[in-house]
């Protein structure tokens, strides 16, 4: 009997941590929140300059829990601020999927960059302006060269987010973080497709998933979430992420 539960033990944690190392896909509710960051006045590959709403979903609840940031890393694409509905959420940086071959998505580029700026300065994004400038800084790893932001201090972004802007890339320099500490979000529209703007939102931390691993021994097995088609896969502790809607 003891050595039955012990390497019952031993498959929970090793299964957890394996889990928190590979890339995970699965369908996830998502409910934005409150967007409380400042627009950003820029221009995507060659365009004319224009708003792009951005900065942090503030309250948006991942399976019904609260995540504390979630930001966009597409401009290609919309989505209503109030959004309610499901996503498909991986941690290997790749967005507009749901796992299957029809829609087998694309990694966001410099993803690494991205992570490392919200890990790092989300939390430290208070204000309005400092969410504007972190999220262009966030689209600006993404889209570099092809993307300009207003840093002319002609009124269209606020002094103030401008220096949140040019402080956040200063920080970042060449710094990357894996990109597993973020949940990589592609929110379903009414057909049921993963063609919304793709969000991140922040992973909770090892620890907290390694508590929940040995915490769940006894239900090991009954731990599953249903996917489109019927196919049961395992999960693991997850959170929740980021809406924007383009101006």
């Amino acid at each position: 009997m003891l050595k039955s539960m012990l390497r019952l033990t031993t498959l929970a944690l090793s299964f957890c941590t394996l889990s928190m190392g590979l890339a995970r896909a699965g369908d996830v509710t998502l409910k934005l929140g409150t967007l409380t960051g400042a627009p950003v006045y820029l221009s995507l590959n060659g365009g004319s300059y224009s708003y792009q709403q951005g900065g942090n979903v503030g309250n948006s609840l991942l399976d019904g829990k609260v995540t504390p940031y979630i930001y966009c890393v597409d401009l290609n694409h919309s989505i209503n601020t109030n959004f309610n509905g499901i996503a498909d959420e991986t941690t290997n940086g790749v967005i507009h999927t749901d796992g299957t071959p029809s829609y087998p998505g694309y990694t966001v580029n410099n993803a690494g960059q991205v992570s490392w700026l919200v890990k790092n300065l989300a939390n430290g994004a208070t204000t309005a302006a400092e969410q504007g400038g972190l999220q262009a800084a966030i689209w600006k790893a993404i889209y570099g060269s092809n993307l300009v932001v207003d840093t002319t201090n002609d009124g269209k972004n606020s002094a103030a987010l401008i220096n949140a802007y040019n402080n956040d890339m200063a920080l970042l320099g060449s710094n990357t973080l894996a990109v597993n500490k973020l949940y990589w979000l592609s929110p379903f529209d009414n057909n049921g497709h993963p063609t919304l703007q793709g969000l991140v939102a922040l992973t909770p931390e090892p620890s907290t998933l390694v508590m929940l691993g040995t915490a769940g021994v006894g239900g090991i097995g009954l731990v599953v979430r249903r996917r489109r088609g019927g196919v049961a896969k395992p999960v693991v502790a997850r959170r929740r992420g980021p809406v924007f809607h383009e101006s």
